[in-house]
C-alpha cells in the first residue's frame, strides 16, 4: 500500500493562506514550497501544470471550506437573516484575529483573472459555490427568481466588506453589512 504524501495536503493548504494574503502574483513557487516545507520535485510531482495547477488546487480547497462552514450555519438556523448574520460575525472575528485574511479567493481572483483563464474559472466556481448555499437557504422562504436575486447581493455585499475592510484593517463594513442584513434581505 503507497504511503500517503502529506506534501500535497501542505502545499495546497500553503499556497491557500499565501494566495489569500498576496495573491497569485505575489507569491512565487519558491514561496509556496518554503511554506510548505516541500521539496521543487514535490510540487512537479503533484501538480504538474505548476503554479496554476496548485493554485487552482487551493482554491479549489478554500472553495470547499468555506461552502462547508456557510452550508453548515445556514443549515442549523430557520432564520436566513440570523444564519448571514452568524456568518458575518465569524468573518468578523476571524478577521480581527489576522486582519491579512480576508475572503481566501478575492486575491487570485482580482489578480489572475486577467492572466489566467483556469484560475479566473476556478474563482468564478468558488463565488458560485458559495452563492448557491445563500439561494438554497433563501428558498426555503421566498420565491426562486427572489432568493437567487438576494443570494447574488448578499455575496456581492460580503465581498466588498471584506475588501474594504480588509483595505482598511478594520472590520467597520462588516459589522455594518451584519446590521443591514435584515433590511438587505426583507
Amino acid at each position: 500500500m503507497p504511503r500517503p504524501d502529506r506534501h500535497r495536503a501542505d502545499l495546497v493548504a500553503a499556497t491557500g493562506q499565501l494566495l489569500r494574503r498576496r495573491g497569485y502574483s505575489g507569491t512565487s513557487v519558491s514561496d509556496f514550497l518554503q511554506a510548505a516545507g516541500a521539496a521543487n520535485g514535490s510540487l512537479y510531482h503533484h501538480f504538474p501544470g505548476g503554479k496554476e495547477e496548485l493554485a487552482g488546487a487551493a482554491i479549489e480547497a478554500a472553495a470547499e471550506q468555506v461552502e462547508a462552514a456557510l452550508a453548515s450555519a445556514f443549515d442549523a438556523a430557520d432564520d436566513v437573516v440570523v444564519a448571514a448574520q452568524r456568518s458575518i460575525d465569524a468573518m468578523v472575528a476571524a478577521f480581527e484575529a489576522d486582519p491579512r485574511d480576508g475572503c481566501p479567493v478575492a486575491p487570485t481572483a482580482i489578480d489572475a483573472a486577467g492572466i489566467s483563464e483556469p484560475l479566473r474559472l476556478a474563482a468564478a466556481a468558488a463565488f458560485a459555490r458559495w452563492s448557491d448555499v445563500f439561494e438554497r437557504a433563501l428558498r426555503r422562504t421566498r420565491d426562486a427568481d427572489v432568493a437567487a436575486a438576494q443570494a447574488r447581493v448578499l455575496l456581492s455585499a460580503i465581498e466588498g466588506a471584506l475588501l474594504l475592510d480588509r483595505t482598511s484593517h478594520g472590520t467597520a463594513h462588516l459589522k455594518a453589512l451584519r446590521d443591514a442584513v435584515p433590511v438587505l434581505l426583507a
